[in-house]
């Protein structure tokens, strides 16, 4: 088991070099790329979603992943840990076709310079066809993630594993009926708010 565990770390450690060059693209794009790149930038970024894609979804790797997984209580808790967010990793790359996952980073790429002209020319309209390709991109992630449930519930999964509308809206409503009146208390309030309180330097240790 320790061998086929070391393995994983070794191949997985690939993945996490490439995802973390992809991250470094995308910030140097946010921050310090000159607009001309843009262009040459996306093609960069799909082709490396592409390549993660692909040594994510390798049937040695998703092989490997399910042998461990099944043998996981035989690990220690860190390395059946990591076991189990591999596999699951592993299985979401999965279920998406290596060409949506290289036109995700594409659109996410264009869209960013979209963005950035379109709130510069303070113009919705021309950040609009980009922000309607993404959404109808996540429209297919979602279906093809949800494995049968809810759209949203597959990608809510992605920033809160296991949760689900279910459980969330129950939540949102008891948000709902707490803020909505206290917003309207305040908006109907001729008394002036003090945030002075809010405002100027304030110690560390306090």
């Amino acid at each position: 088991m320790s061998a086929a565990y070391n393995d994983l770390l070794r191949r997985w450690a690939e993945v996490s070099d490439l995802s973390r060059a992809a991250s470094l693209l995308g910030w140097d794009q946010e921050t310090m790329m000159p607009p001309g790149g843009a262009a040459l930038r996306a093609e960069s970024q799909a082709a490396l979603a592409g390549v993660i894609h692909e040594r994510t979804t390798d049937p040695g790797l998703v092989a490997l992943c399910e042998r461990l997984y099944r043998g996981r209580g035989r690990l220690g808790p860190q390395p059946r840990r990591a076991v189990e967010l591999a596999r699951r990793a592993v299985r979401q790359a999965a279920r998406l076709p290596a060409e949506l996952a290289r036109e995700l980073a594409l659109a996410q790429s264009r869209g960013l310079e979209a963005w950035r002209a379109a709130r510069a020319a303070r113009d919705f309209a021309r950040f609009r066809p980009a922000l309607e390709h993404m959404v109808a991109l996540k429209r297919r992630v979602a279906r093809l993630s949800a494995d049968g449930g809810r759209d949203y519930d597959a990608l809510l999964d992605e920033y809160e594993p296991g949760a689900t509308m279910a459980a969330i809206d129950p939540l949102l409503d008891e948000l709902v009926d707490v803020t909505l009146p206290l917003v309207a208390r305040v908006a109907a309030s001729r008394t002036r708010v003090d945030t002075s309180p809010l405002r100027g330097r304030f110690p560390v240790e306090g």
